[in-house]
């Protein structure tokens, strides 16, 4: 993993993560395990079904892989065209796409999804004042069918 700064803007259209390999922030160390154990949870509520997950925000898909290996379909996306490329490259069996989290989710995905899950990537809208849009109903809604969502937070100081 490199970061790199394609310009001076603080916009994530300007500023990506240049993903090279299958290394992983060291917040995936303390993150993931509870992230799956929540994911956990809720699969033991729907014994026989395959829950589908997104990954928002996947980078270079190794945590997209560890959800597929909780026995759900994932379909996961990045801003990063290089991370994409990764991804698909090294877990061929995962539906990665490249697209910006600011942007509208394509048709083919929109109320898709059980589980929406998103490591490290909430800063970025932020730094974006995308915020509202991002967080309100209508674009969650979006992931998932209107039946209503769980949001779980994890907080680590």
């Amino acid at each position: 993993m490199k970061q790199v700064d394609t310009g001076s803007n603080s916009s994530i259209s300007s500023h990506e993560f240049n993903w090279v390999d299958l290394e992983t922030p060291d917040s995936h160390a303390y993150l993931a395990p509870d992230v799956l154990s929540e994911i956990r949870k809720i699969v033991i509520k729907y014994p026989g079904k395959q829950l589908k997950m997104l990954d928002l925000g996947c980078g270079n898909g190794v945590f997209s892989a560890r959800l597929a290996s909780e026995g759900g379909q994932v379909n996961a996306y990045d801003h990063s065209i290089s991370g994409v490329e990764v991804a698909k490259n090294q877990f061929p069996k995962i539906d990665f796409f490249q697209q910006d989290i600011n942007k509208e989710l394509p048709e083919q995905y929109k109320g898709q999804f059980d589980i929406v899950v998103s490591l490290e990537v909430i800063e970025h809208p932020l730094r974006d004042f995308g915020h509202i849009k991002f967080f309100s109903k209508n674009p969650l809604l979006q992931c998932v069918p209107e039946c209503g969502f769980e949001f779980s937070s994890f907080h680590r100081v």
